[in-house]
């Protein structure tokens, strides 16, 4: 799916940079989305680094059971026009 995970590195805060299966990249700031008792440990910022990418499924995880969905960090991480461009080599330069 194209909205599988394939990179994610903490940024700050409740940041999280992500890399898509289709190449778009961008962070997802989950601060106001940590609701409900799953998510209680991870409002401390220690336990929130600590996420990790389910191997199979592509989501990110945490120890304490607690996962997002796939489709919302795509949906959320996306934040700009310049986000949703696939990372490209830069062009090469022709020899003179």
């Amino acid at each position: 799916m194209k909205w599988d995970i394939e990179n994610a590195e903490y940024v700050d805060g409740y940041k999280i940079s992500l890399t898509f299966r289709d190449g778009k990249v961008g962070i997802i700031d989950l601060q106001n989305s940590l609701n409900g008792k799953v998510f209680e440990p991870l409002k401390d910022i220690e336990n929130f680094k600590r996420f990790s990418i389910h191997p199979e499924i592509k989501i990110l995880t945490w120890e304490s059971g607690a996962d997002i969905a796939p489709e919302f960090a795509y949906e959320n991480a996306i934040t700009s026009e310049a986000a949703l461009a696939p990372i490209s080599p830069p062009p090469q330069q022709k020899p003179q």
